[in-house]
């Protein structure tokens, strides 16, 4: 498993997944939206539907379906067990992204105390 330390990393004609649907997932599919790439969905193994207008996959349904080159980005704090499920599973490219996701998330979380619904509103004294 690789860390994930910039977008440039990741192979541009890749199938793209980040492992995570919670907060820093979430945050981690909008970062590699804003960043010109976009994840095919998310997989979890609890919970399957659409998040953000993407699909959320079970681990089970995922491997069935997925790709051989596809690229995997763990977004959750489980990293090391979600690691070593995806390699018993022969995945191989998976990148540990759960550092930048949880800066991201956090920041947006900042962002959003200061500026509610991304607006700052400015006032006369």
């Amino acid at each position: 498993m690789k860390v994930l330390y910039s977008i440039s990393a990741l192979a541009a004609d890749a199938g793209m997944y980040v492992y995570g649907a919670g907060q820093a997932g979430r945050a981690m599919a909008k970062f590699l939206r804003d960043s010109g790439r976009e994840p095919l969905g998310f997989i979890t193994t609890s919970e399957s539907g659409e998040i953000d207008g993407l699909p959320v996959r079970l681990l089970d349904d995922w491997l069935q379906r997925r790709k051989p080159a596809d690229i995997v980005v763990i977004a959750s704090s489980y990293v090391k067990e979600i690691a070593a499920t995806l390699d018993a599973c022969r995945v191989e490219a998976v990148y540990d992204g759960s550092a930048l996701a949880l800066a991201i998330a956090e920041q947006e979380r900042l962002a959003d105390d200061h500026a509610p619904n991304g607006r700052v509103i400015l006032q006369k004294e």
